[in-house]
């Protein structure tokens, strides 16, 4: 099933990873609303965007580590990267030209990846940098 223009249900959801993370109706509202309103154009100005961590429900949330209140419990948030583009140039582009509730640039070791998130109604604009300290990510507002 597609959800927005580009995103499938499975890419947003990980189920084949984690069989009992399915999103209720109201998760599933937002998630489309994730899409339609900011990955779909994120993938329309630089290409394939891949989601590593999309709607989360608390069982798998807390096995990662996740935050108590993120915002991928709701199905409001998706972390991702795109290929072949420069992750900081990526994410200047949100800031500057998209709307979005948070983006958030992280760093931890080797890997980076763009923390996105769109809400229905108030979006508050937070743009943030964040980097792994050997124990925590500590996190900057921009």
């Amino acid at each position: 099933m597609k959800i927005g223009k580009y995103f499938s249900y499975e890419e947003l959801v990980k189920l084949k990873q984690h069989a009992d993370n399915k999103p209720g109706d109201s998760e599933l509202v937002k998630l489309v609303h994730l899409c339609v309103y900011g990955l779909d154009a994120i993938r329309d100005v630089f290409g394939p965007v891949i989601v590593t961590s999309g709607y989360r429900n608390p069982l798998y949330n807390e096995s990662i580590g996740g935050a108590k209140k993120s915002q991928h419990l709701n199905g409001e948030a998706a972390d991702f990267v795109v290929r072949g583009q420069r992750l900081i140039d990526v994410f200047n582009w949100i800031r500057r030209k998209h709307v979005y509730d948070q983006v958030i640039h992280e760093h931890k070791k080797d890997k980076e990846w763009i923390h996105y998130s769109y809400k229905l109604g108030d979006n508050r604009m937070v743009a943030m940098v964040a980097d792994y300290n050997g124990s925590k990510m500590v996190y900057r507002k921009i």
